[in-house]
């Protein structure tokens, strides 16, 4: 039988004493890759709004301490995926993402917004 535990809060990018613009708000539409030592947590993020006062939304993750989930090893420096060109469906933001094992790589499958 499967037994939740309620952990709280874990991780929030507010809360980070240093971030990069584009991981300004949120930490939503959690999806999770197994590690023998961590769970990578990947999520949807984004930036402040842009001078026309609308947002893309960014997707990071965030890898934590299998053995203690409330530690926080490390977070993305970085998107994991480019934004689209102008046109493409994924131009405005890419969420939410799931990835799964393909080989000795990972294929990621999201959604984008145009």
């Amino acid at each position: 039988m499967l037994r939740w535990r309620k952990l709280g809060l874990v991780f929030s990018p507010q809360a980070l004493p240093e971030r990069p613009p584009w991981l300004a708000e949120f930490a939503q539409a959690p999806a999770t890759l197994l590690f023998d030592d961590r769970v990578r947590v990947f999520f949807s993020c984004r930036p402040p709004a842009g001078p026309d006062g609308l947002y893309v939304s960014r997707s990071a993750f965030v890898d934590l301490d299998r053995g203690d989930l409330t530690r926080v090893l490390r977070v993305s420096e970085e998107p994991i995926l480019p934004l689209g060109g102008t046109g493409e469906f994924d131009e405005f933001g890419t969420y939410p993402v799931s990835v799964a094992r393909d080989g000795d790589g990972y294929r990621a499958y999201y959604a984008g917004w145009t």
